[in-house]
């Protein structure tokens, strides 16, 4: 008898801590019933009574990947309804009952991999040419076999007996077996180097090829062919997913219950529309801070400021165009820039082409003296501005930034940062220099330019963390009639939080803010932070969130409900740019082997000879640094793509790359 599915899965769960005279019982039923997160949550606690130890902060991340793992493995068991043994035998439907548990198809081929010595394994499934010796404790140490880290040193050890092994430097990898191990020198990870699950049957066909044993991937029955009578088998593998990911649901009531701020009523008056919600809530988080600008900072050292750099992530005709529209009209109606006086109103830049061009929209004097514009030395001196950067894709800031002696980069780095000189200069142009100049971004693009725009690098070197990368649920669209939309309640709320934040304060943090902030970076933020380059300002970003949530109060202090109310957003965010690297690594591995195997099959056309990794670096032209390419080649040559030959004879000796 199979299991029951979880769609129709009935299960009783207590809610919190109540007693057992005060259960609330909830049932997951239907046949496509689709549990709310406190529905997760419940069913989660009552899967396991250890459970309730976690912190309840984390326990809605930890509900969801549980909830997630089993939903998925009940649809894959309803998608098969026979198998195929290695040895060709059917098992049926018949065969499954509620003990007899999964076989395990790849067994004989885990079990060779799991059976290496320790040694053996770190040479034969590791990509690096290796450096290994044997230290006391029955320990080996080699180089840390993670793509992303480059390990001169062996840092990495394996334990001979049990063969788990860890990295011991910045990147702390790590697994039980010599399959984490391979999994992690290839690429089949996760965020966090964790083993892909989805990409578990690819990897098993690779070492499957490369040790000449059957993979024992399980295949099913389809229907048959209505032209040929013909059976048509596929790997449980190749069944596609959902095309789109769905991403946590924002909860307005838990992060804006404040139904007179401006950030409830803007989401309030836009949810009328067709366009994504989850994008009317983070382009309605740059009101309030737009609306004070430097005025309003929290007491941190640094100081932070309420300012966002956000790229919508979405398909063509989602509405992308359409959210940055309304929140550019509403600042342009409630705080229009004056020239007279531009220290008033909220400069809107659309579509900068450089740097310089940039910062001349922040650099303004005022025409005439007014109470707010300074005097220096009997001059006007240029004024604090405040602005939002807009383009409608983010192709307009990269490529900008790959021009030569461009300063693009720096700028966006600047103003996203929060910084309160933004300067640039050259012998051509002079010196340009922002004073207290306070700038949000809002660009958008599409799932497939992301891949293409961005690079691995881009995710340690700073430039994509950023930025936020907000992604939608699916929505259904209407073929027309759309609903005129009426902001006036948004727009009264955001000219009393103007008002209100014309004088500047400090909004310091209370006692048990502080207090309950330390505690959840502690157990949880930090740790996000370390699994992943694109995490690591992921505390900057709760704490921007909490002041722009204080702020839409119109708070004296930021308290500890601000900080409950960011932290709602954890999961979604988290989601958002797990999503982002996972597109960003998987295009940047493809694009450079692509790059390597022509160039490799060019050079050896041309010249009859294996082409160098300094004549890669030549062919790349910057595109890809020296590392990059020695580390994709060596993957190459392991998977058998390219081959390796190395000079002999006396002198130093080169290794060089020819076609398979």
């Amino acid at each position: 008898m199979a299991k029951p599915r979880w769609g129709r899965l009935e299960t009783e769960c207590v809610v919190g801590d109540t007693t057992a005279s005060e259960k609330e019982v909830t049932t997951l039923s239907g046949e496509n019933a689709i549990p709310s997160r406190d529905e997760i949550v419940a069913a989660w606690l009552a899967d396991d009574p250890a459970n309730y130890e976690v912190p309840t902060e984390s326990r809605v991340i930890r509900a969801r990947v549980w909830y997630n793992k089993k939903r998925k493995a009940e649809q894959a068991e309803a998608a098969r309804p026979s198998w195929i043994n290695p040895d060709g035998s059917i098992v049926g439907l018949q065969d499954f009952d509620s003990t007899s548990g999964k076989i395990d198809f790849d067994n004989s081929l885990k079990e060779h991999i799991k059976g290496m010595p320790a040694l053996q394994g770190v040479l034969e499934l590791t990509v690096k040419e290796p450096k290994t010796y044997r230290q006391g404790g029955g320990h080996v140490k080699f180089r840390c076999p993670s793509p992303d880290h480059t390990d001169n040193e062996p840092t990495a050890s394996i334990n001979e007996a049990t063969k788990e092994w860890c990295c011991h430097g910045i990147c702390s990898a790590g697994g039980k077996d010599l399959l984490s191990l391979y999994a992690v020198a290839h690429g089949y990870t996760t965020i966090g180097q964790k083993i892909d699950s989805s990409r578990m049957g690819p990897m098993m066909e690779e070492l499957a090829t490369r040790y000449g044993m059957p993979s024992g991937r399980p295949t099913r029955d389809v229907a048959p062919s209505d032209t040929d009578g013909s059976v048509d088998t596929e790997t449980v593998e190749d069944i596609p997913e959902d095309e789109v990911t769905p991403v946590p649901v924002i909860d307005l009531d838990k992060v804006v219950p404040n139904k007179s701020g401006f950030i409830r009523a803007f989401c309030d008056a836009a949810g009328h529309d067709d366009s994504p919600k989850e994008f009317h809530f983070w382009t309605a988080l740059l009101g309030p801070g737009l609306a004070v600008g430097r005025n309003i900072t929290d007491d941190d050292e640094p100081y932070v400021t309420a300012n966002l750099s956000m790229c919508m992530v979405a398909n063509t005709g989602t509405g992308k165009t359409r959210g940055m529209r309304f929140i550019t009209q509403i600042l342009e109606k409630v705080m229009p820039f004056d020239e007279m006086d531009p220290a008033t109103g909220v400069w809107i830049e659309k579509n900068p082409r450089s740097g310089e061009f940039l910062l001349d929209g922040f650099i303004q004097s005022p025409v005439n003296v007014t109470p707010t514009a300074p005097v220096v030395n009997g001059k006007i001196s240029p004024v604090p501005v405040r602005g939002i950067i807009t383009a409608d894709e983010l192709s307009t800031f990269i490529s900008a930034s790959k021009l030569t002696a461009s300063t693009m980069k720096d700028v966006i780095l600047e103003f996203s940062d929060g910084s309160d000189r933004i300067q640039t200069g050259s012998r051509g142009s002079g010196r340009r220099i922002a004073r207290d100049a306070f700038g949000s971004i809002l660009t958008t693009t599409q799932p497939d330019s992301l891949r293409s725009l961005l690079t691995r690098h881009d995710l340690t070197s700073g430039f994509a963390n950023r930025f936020f990368y907000p992604h939608p649920n699916p929505v259904k669209r209407r073929s027309r009639g759309r609903t005129a939309l009426d902001f006036t309640e948004a727009e009264e709320a955001l000219r009393k939080i103007r008002d209100w934040g014309s004088t500047p304060r400090v909004l310091e943090w209370t006692v048990d803010a502080i207090d309950y902030w330390d505690d959840v970076f502690q157990s949880d933020i930090k740790h996000l932070m370390e699994s992943a380059p694109i995490l690591v300002r992921l505390d900057l970003l709760m704490k921007r969130i909490a002041l722009i949530l204080a702020i839409d109060d119109m708070a004296d202090n930021v308290e500890i409900g601000h900080i409950k109310r960011a932290l709602e957003l954890k999961e979604y965010i988290v989601t958002c740019y797990e999503l982002t690297a996972r597109a960003v690594v998987s295009s940047a591995d493809k694009a450079v082997f692509d790059f390597i195997e022509s160039k490799v099959v060019s050079h050896w056309k041309k010249y009859k000879k294996g082409a160098s990794v300094r004549d890669l670096v030549g062919y790349a032209h910057g595109k890809y640094d020296r590392d990059e390419l020695s580390k994709a080649a060596e993957l190459m040559v392991r998977r058998r793509v390219i081959n390796l030959t190395r000079s002999e004879g006396r002198g130093r000796h080169t290794d060089r790359f020819t076609p398979n």
